[in-house]
């Protein structure tokens, strides 16, 4: 099964999965200029699933950054209703430093 590790932004803070590997594919930039311009997010987050999720059977997907980023991501992935494909939302613990997986219906 071909997974992906993927931060939602960059640059928060560094990323290390639990098997001590780095994270260094983003969706989204460090910084985003405007945290409510909801249209673009949408735009980045479409450009990126029609271009990565092809080749990908299960997706990790690191949440870190803006709240609207992830609501962006996770409409996106809804619209398209990816049938085989699964999503993980990897949520940090700060008591572990490790993250913890959260299966996306």
């Amino acid at each position: 099964m071909k997974e992906a590790h993927v931060g939602l932004c960059n640059g928060r803070h560094p990323i290390i999965q639990n098997d001590e590997n780095p994270v260094t594919e983003f969706i989204f930039p460090s910084e985003v200029e405007d945290p409510l311009d909801f249209d673009s997010f949408q735009t980045v987050v479409s450009k990126w699933n029609n271009s990565r999720l092809p080749d990908v059977e299960k997706l990790h997907l690191y949440v870190t950054g803006l709240t609207p980023l992830l609501t962006a991501f996770l409409s996106d992935w809804a619209r398209l209703k990816f049938s085989k494909k699964k999503l993980v939302l990897m949520h940090y613990n700060r008591d572990t430093a490790k993250y913890v997986e959260e299966i996306w219906p």
